[in-house]
């Protein structure tokens, strides 16, 4: 009695040879694929997050950071406002009058407090600008408290206008912070002197280091974050700009999980301070989380979507393979019936290599004979092959070699080109840090003998200061030639995409050019509307115009007379035209056509290194995506007509 089958061997059979090759390869595709996502996306996404969360909170220290720049800039104005205060011709003679009523001589004077300006306090206008300082008081040459004037502020406390105060008026800095109560104020002092150099009169800026004073800073430099003052202990909130989410009093602790302290620094400042506060930047948590979390979706979704498009292209493949497997499956089977007398298949049904295979068995048999004949064949193509391979292998090395030449004569050029470049504000650097340590030297022993002068002192600060000026002056166009070198070796260059006035812009250019220009006489007259606000990248724009004006000086004007140039921009649509013009030689028309060749000038060995115009091409063609063209200008100049997009889209274009 014959035992049938196992089940499972029938299924598998069945799965063989019924099921067909396409099916097989989706299946297996499929599944595969997913598993290969799961694992790539667990492994992605924690290395994502890890990287993520390093780089940005990186990149906001840096900018909490900028949050203690803008404090120091704070107090700093604070001071310069106190000067001009005191200055007012309107506070010396309200000083004076009172001098002459003998307020010195008053033994216990009382506190005179104002609500609206007083006659020693200047125009409106001007105190507007500094509606943040609350308090402004008026002390006479005792550094008693006689006048106060405070804008919509409970007054301050008797005792700290009687007592507290007069600690910190009248030291050597002009800034001080003084608690009381448990409250620092952040007190900016100014005097109004006679000529024997003594106080006539004080004027004290006075405010309290609350959650106003924080909310004042943030609205004014628009903060990265939250930013807080910390008790000395560093376990409690001050004050913050955001009480109705950080009140004061709140435990630093309760906060670690909700936010990134970052940016911790002391407010000391360096002067005067009975109380040591700490001034930090607090960045939500879930700031980081949500844009982790958005970027992780769009990996996700961009990896699901590659991933989907392989699997359809192999599916494509394999059921094009398939489906000529299937054919030639039929001649085989077409073939062993006609020429060989075999059995046909009645279906030809299921998975086609699993036919093939059954064909190929019953063919092998017929085919050694053909196969030894073949031999010989395929040992004379084996050998022709060989020759063939030899020939290929010599072919490419030559190939190789030739290709290594030309980059070799390349490299070559530019090395030569770019040399004697390098070589020039590098030596004068080298010279001029030579000659600021001799005379550092000559200083150091005058000081150490104590033979030091006034003089000597000042004749060695304008020697460093010249010395200094003219190393970072050579380094920087050291430095401006190898990353031009760098840009035209690499071909390419990178620059964020935001919004900015152009003409603002421009004129920022301008001021950055001001030490190469102000020994010219030459003008500058720039034609753009200021309210003109694009979203470009700004780097580009600066390289191309500072390489513009600096071909013109170097070019165009060969004498130091009085020169011109002219940049106009015209809005045209979705693109700017930026026409610059200079009336100096002007540019051959032998020449037009190559001033954007790198290396090609008509100044070598004379500072010019041929490569400032090709950057000028690279960045608008290639960053900018727009046109440049080289004209005479009417007046016999040089004239560049810069065509260049600068709609949102096509920025966002650019930046993909």
């Amino acid at each position: 009695m014959k035992q049938g089958k196992p089940a499972s061997s029938s299924l598998l059979d069945r799965w063989r040879k019924g099921v067909p090759i396409t099916l097989k390869a989706l299946i297996l595709t499929a599944l595969g694929g997913l598993m290969a996502w799961g694992l790539l996306d667990l492994w992605e996404g924690d290395r994502l997050e890890r990287l993520f969360t390093q780089h940005r909170l990186a990149e906001l220290d840096e900018k909490a950071k900028e949050d203690r720049i803008h404090l120091d800039n704070a107090v700093r104005d604070r001071s310069q406002m106190a000067r001009l205060l005191a200055g007012q011709k309107a506070f010396e003679a309200y000083v004076a009058t009172r001098e002459t009523e003998g307020w010195v001589d008053t033994p216990q004077p009382e506190i005179v407090y104002h609500n609206r300006k007083t006659r020693w306090l200047p125009p409106s206008s001007l105190l507007r600008g500094n509606a943040h300082i609350p308090y402004i008081l008026l002390l006479d040459p005792l550094q008693r408290v006689r006048e106060a004037y405070q804008v919509s502020r409970p007054p301050l406390p008797t005792a700290f206008l009687e007592g507290a105060i007069s600690e910190v008026v009248g030291m050597d800095s002009a800034n001080a912070i003084l608690e009381y109560d448990d409250k620092p104020y952040l007190i900016t002092t100014a005097a109004l002197r006679g000529e024997n150099q003594l106080p006539r009169g004080w004027l004290a800026l006075v405010s309290p280091l609350d959650n106003d004073f924080l909310i004042s800073f943030e609205h004014r430099f628009h903060t990265q974050g939250i930013v807080v003052f910390i008790k000395r202990d560093a376990t409690q909130i001050l004050a913050s700009s955001r009480p109705d989410l950080i009140p004061s009093g709140t435990e630093l602790a309760t906060l670690e999980k909700e936010y990134y302290l970052l940016g911790k620094e002391f407010l000391d400042y360096g002067f005067y301070s009975e109380t040591i506060l700490h001034f930090a930047t607090l960045i939500p948590a879930t700031r980081l989380k949500n844009l982790e979390a958005s970027i992780r979706t769009q990996t996700r979704t961009w990896r699901a979507t590659s991933q989907l498009f392989l699997i359809s292209v192999f599916f494509i493949i394999v059921f094009w393979i398939a489906h000529n497997i299937e054919k030639f499956t039929r001649s085989m089977v077409t073939f062993a019936y006609d020429h060989l007398g075999l059995k046909s298949t009645a279906s030809l049904q299921g998975d086609q290599l699993a036919l093939m295979g059954d064909q190929f068995q019953t063919l092998t048999s017929e085919l050694l004979t053909a196969r030894q004949k073949d031999a010989d064949q395929a040992q004379q193509l084996k050998d022709s092959n060989e020759a063939l391979r030899s020939s290929l292998e010599m072919v490419k090395r030559t190939q190789t070699q030739l290709v290594q030449s030309e980059k070799m004569a390349a490299l070559g050029g530019l090395v030569a080109g770019i040399s004697h470049e390098i070589n020039t504000p590098v030596g004068i650097g080298v010279t001029a840090a030579s000659h600021l340590e001799r005379k550092t030297q000559e200083c150091a022993d005058l000081y150490q003998h104590g033979t030091m002068k006034r003089s000597d002192l000042e004749n060695y600060f304008e020697t460093a200061t010249e010395s200094t000026e003219m190393i970072l002056t050579n380094l920087q166009r050291a430095a401006d030639l190898i990353r031009s070198f760098k840009q035209v070796a690499v071909d390419q260059s990178t620059h964020d995409c935001r919004d900015f006035l152009l003409r603002e812009y421009i004129d920022k250019i301008m001021i950055s050019l001001g030490p190469r220009l102000k020994k010219t006489r030459h003008t500058f007259d720039i034609v753009c509307d200021d309210k003109l606000l694009i979203k470009s990248r700004p780097g580009a724009f600066s390289q191309i115009i500072t390489n513009l004006v600096i071909n013109s000086l170097n070019h165009g004007f060969q004498s130091n007379e009085g020169g011109h140039i002219k940049l106009v921009v015209i809005p045209q649509g979705e693109e700017i035209l930026i026409r610059y013009q200079d009336n100096g030689m002007g540019i051959p028309k032998e020449f037009q056509h190559r001033i954007f060749e790198p290396f090609f000038t008509t100044k070598r060995g004379q500072g010019g290194s041929g490569l400032g115009m090709h950057i000028v091409y690279n960045l608008i063609t290639r960053n900018l995506k727009g046109t440049i063209l080289c004209l005479d200008a009417p007046d016999g100049g040089a004239q560049f007509d810069i065509r260049i997009p600068f709609s949102r889209e096509e920025c966002e274009e650019l930046t993909e």
